[in-house]
């Protein structure tokens, strides 16, 4: 397709004026009669050419661009890393505070629950006494 656009192109400049040509149009119909075809980007880029050392350049800066912008990224990462990890060792101390609560108030449950059978078992037996007296 892209062939038949620059035919297209080629008659399009035959065919008009050439007081009427843009500077582009004037510079390629001038290429065209000297049957010089560096007009067509046959495989290159015009931009690429004028900039070779640019290019090198350019890619340095975006490689030392990207570099940067990893390592602030695992700086963050390491950040948010030291943060879960200082979140995680209050909440584990948290944890075991509270399972020590828990532990202490099952045990003085337990030991009043042993009392309170200990002593339910003492009122009836004081209160079986006192029957078996009156009964006498």
């Amino acid at each position: 397709q892209p062939k038949w656009d620059y035919m297209s192109f080629v008659f399009y400049l035959h065919e008009k004026d050439p007081q009427d040509f843009t500077g582009p149009e004037s510079a390629i119909k001038h290429c065209i009669e000297r049957k010089d075809i560096k007009w067509m980007p046959l495989g290159r880029s015009k931009l690429l050419e004028e900039d070779k050392n640019n290019v090198n350049d350019d890619i340095l800066k975006r490689i030392e661009q990207q570099a940067g912008n990893v390592g602030r990224e695992l700086e963050g990462g390491t950040e948010v890393k030291q943060l879960v990890l200082s979140s995680m060792k209050v909440l584990s101390r948290l944890v075991d505070s509270r399972l020590d609560q828990f532990s202490e108030q099952v045990a003085s449950s337990h030991q009043r629950a042993a009392t309170g059978r200990t002593n339910m078992s003492l009122d009836m037996v004081s209160e079986f006494i006192r029957c078996t007296e009156n009964h006498d």
